[in-house]
């Protein structure tokens, strides 16, 4: 019992939770009174859910290997987090298809050779799905403003832009995602990326100067021209009187 575990839990800054090789947590997992907590390791268990909403001074969250489904809205308060494990070594979408194949292996009366293996995949869990699966949006992220390293790897229902990130952000694996392939042409290289960005961004906003320069230029040149119209019309104006007073005499 985390109870029991955890006897001091306003003093408890950092916990590690056995891996399910020896004794598995399971289910929901809720960290609430551990305010203080600043590190958590409860990777490869059996957790389906988290709740950190009290546990504000988290600076590290590893939660790989697990069956959560949540939103990525869990961390959005964690100001002060660091780095952040989600990852999962497949997609449910893969363990699924694994699941089902080896429920066929077993209906078509699999080699034996092949029987452990298929019986040892369907004891692991019951929707074959021995992975995380998050979702929601990057920009659900937005307010960590120093996470520093972020995995999501094989997060397939993880959605948002690569400019949500945080600008902290210095490495992002996302092997598995739709934002692999974005980060392809910067070798899978998130800091890259970032550089190349920001030098994009200074190269348009230096076009865009140049563009309100010369249209200040235009504009200078046309009220120039209207002041040189003006001053020529009073010339005229002023010489006015003179001709008119000739002309009586």
């Amino acid at each position: 019992m985390i109870g029991s575990e955890l006897s001091k839990r306003n003093k408890k800054r950092y916990w590690r939770v056995k891996d399910r090789q020896e004794e598995s947590l399971e289910d929901h997992l809720d960290l609430r009174d551990f305010i203080n907590l600043e590190v958590l390791y409860c990777q490869n268990n059996k957790l389906t859910s988290l709740d950190l909403s009290q546990n504000q001074k988290l600076e590290m969250v590893d939660a790989h290997g697990n069956w959560i489904s949540a939103n990525l809205d869990t961390f959005s308060h964690l100001t002060n987090l660091g780095t952040l494990i989600l990852s999962s070594t497949t997609t449910a979408a893969l363990k699924q298809e694994e699941f089902l194949d080896a429920r066929l292996g077993l209906a078509r009366g699999a080699r034996d050779r092949e029987v452990g293996k298929w019986v040892s995949l369907l004891d692991e869990d019951e929707s074959g799905c021995y992975c995380n699966d998050f979702s929601g949006s990057l920009e659900a992220l937005k307010n960590c403003q120093n996470l520093v390293s972020l995995s999501v790897k094989n997060q397939e229902n993880i959605a948002g832009e690569l400019k949500d990130l945080p600008a902290s952000l210095e490495v992002f694996n996302c092997e598995g995602t739709v934002f692999q392939q974005e980060l392809e042409p910067f070798e899978n290289n998130f800091k890259f990326y970032r550089l190349t960005q920001e030098v994009r961004d200074l190269n348009l906003e230096n076009k865009q100067l140049r563009k309100e320069n010369q249209e200040l230029k235009e504009k200078l040149k046309l009220a120039q021209g209207k002041l040189e119209e003006n001053q020529q019309l009073e010339a005229k104006i002023e010489i006015l009187p003179v001709e008119k007073n000739s002309k009586l005499k």
